[in-house]
């Protein structure tokens, strides 16, 4: 089955929403950061991946984590900077994380801003894995 596809029949279980398309936008589509946990536990649990939070943010779509997951993107070093929002022609917002150390609660005001606002977040550092650090990461 086409990673799409089966990227596509997770999308439709957290969200409850059928048909999903591969460029229809997570959070466009009701989702919110409880369904986003939930759903990178749905992928990692179906598809043995482990992605971070700051991946959905990054790229909302079915087709972005299905590329971040063909290029193994996981390996490479999580930045603490999430682009909620990088369009726009006015000066960008920088938002710090609140307690919980994800940038997720900022999605809502982000889009309140408007499409000309570029906002992005400043999100805790996750800690590295045994399995990362057994392979240099």
């Amino acid at each position: 089955m086409p990673l799409e596809l089966q990227l596509t029949h997770v999308w439709e279980e957290v969200l409850g929403v059928r048909p999903v398309g591969v460029r229809d936008n997570f959070f466009e589509l009701g989702g919110h950061s409880l369904l986003a946990v939930r759903l990178l536990a749905s992928i990692e649990n179906r598809l043995g991946e482990k992605l971070s939070l700051a991946t959905v943010f990054q790229g909302a779509t079915v087709e972005h984590l299905a590329s971040i997951l063909r290029q193994h993107a996981k390996a490479a070093p999580q930045s603490s900077l999430v682009a909620i929002q990088p369009g726009g022609r006015k000066r960008p917002l920088f938002l710090v994380h609140p307690v919980g150390g994800h940038v997720f609660p900022y999605v809502h005001l982000a889009r309140y801003l408007g499409p000309d606002q570029p906002c992005y977040g400043l999100q805790r550092r996750t800690r590295p894995t045994h399995a990362d650090r057994r392979h240099g990461c």
